[in-house]
C-alpha cells in the first residue's frame, strides 16, 4: 500500500508522510499520529503476541505494575465498591487487582494472554462474554495495540454506563522522546504497536466512536525516577510533553 493511498490509524486523514529514512511508519501531517505504512496481518499479529507470552516479553503482554496502577485507578477519582469496572486488556492483571483490593465488581479482558486467578475478578477472553454496563473501563496502554480503535471504542461505548468513564492510557506521539528519537523512539520500534496517538489523534478517534473527551489528565505519575530525572520528568509533564498520554473519554 502507497503512502498516498494511507489513511491515519487515528483521525483518518489520507495527509500523511515518511515519519523516518528507512522505517516503515508514517507520520500524520494533521494531527501527527504515527501509523504503520502498512499494518501486519492478522496472523502475524498473533504469531507475535503467542511468542510474547511465551518469553514474557512485557512490551506485548503488559508492564504495569501495582504501584503504577493505583495511581492509574486514581485518575476515576475514588471508587465505591458498588462501582463495576472493566479492565480491557488486563495484561499480567495488575490493574484488576488493584480494582479488586478496592472492594469494586471486576471484569478483565484479555484477548492474549492466559487468564489470572485473582479474587473478586472475573477474567474473560472473549468481548462477547461481557454483559451489562460498567461505571468505568479501562485501557491501559492498549489503544495502540488495536487493528480498529475506532471500532473498539465504539464497543467500548455500547459497555459504558450513562455517566460512565473511560480512562485511556497509551504512548505520547508528541513526547519529548518521540520528538526526538522519531524512528528510534522506543514505542516505534515495538512491533505490536500499530498507532501511536497525539492527544489530537486520540480525541478525533474518540468523537468518531461517539465519545467525547471530558479532560486530559496531566498530574504528575511516578513511574520510580529519582533526582534530577524524576525532576524533569515532573517538568515534562505540566508541559505535556512526557511519554504517557491519558485522556478521560464520556459518551
Amino acid at each position: 500500500m502507497g503512502e498516498e493511498q494511507f489513511i491515519c490509524g487515528a483521525c483518518g486523514s489520507p495527509r500523511v508522510g515518511p515519519l523516518a529514512r528507512g522505517n516503515d511508519r508514517v507520520v500524520c501531517r494533521d494531527c501527527n499520529s504515527i501509523s504503520f505504512r502498512q499494518l501486519p496481518s492478522i496472523a502475524e499479529l498473533d504469531d507475535r503476541y503467542a511468542s510474547a507470552w511465551r518469553e514474557g516479553r512485557s512490551s506485548a503482554t503488559g508492564a504495569t505494575d501495582e504501584e503504577i496502577a493505583e495511581q492509574i485507578a486514581a485518575i476515576a477519582g475514588p471508587l465505591r465498591p458498588e462501582m463495576r469496572c472493566l479492565d480491557w486488556g488486563a495484561g499480567q492483571g495488575a490493574l484488576a487487582r488493584v480494582l479488586a483490593n478496592l472492594g469494586c465488581g471486576v471484569c478483565a479482558f484479555e484477548p492474549h494472554g492466559p487468564p489470572k486467578e485473582i479474587a473478586g475478578v472475573k477474567w474473560c477472553s472473549d468481548i462477547d462474554e461481557l454483559a451489562g454496563k460498567f461505571d468505568v473501563i479501562f485501557m491501559v496502554e492498549v489503544i495502540e495495540h488495536l487493528v480498529d480503535p475506532e471500532g473498539d471504542l465504539a464497543m467500548a461505548k455500547t459497555l459504558l454506563a450513562d455517566d460512565g468513564e473511560l480512562i485511556i492510557t497509551t504512548p505520547n506521539a508528541q513526547g519529548m522522546n518521540a520528538r526526538l528519537g522519531r524512528g528510534r523512539w522506543r514505542e516505534v520500534q515495538n512491533p505490536v504497536h500499530l498507532t501511536l496517538f497525539s492527544a489530537d489523534g486520540l480525541q478525533a478517534c474518540a468523537e468518531a466512536a461517539g465519545l467525547q473527551a471530558r479532560r486530559r489528565h496531566t498530574d504528575f505519575l511516578d513511574f520510580g525516577h529519582a533526582g534530577i530525572r524524576r525532576l524533569g520528568a515532573r517538568g515534562l509533564s505540566r508541559l505535556r510533553l512526557d511519554g504517557s498520554l491519558r485522556m478521560v473519554l464520556v459518551r
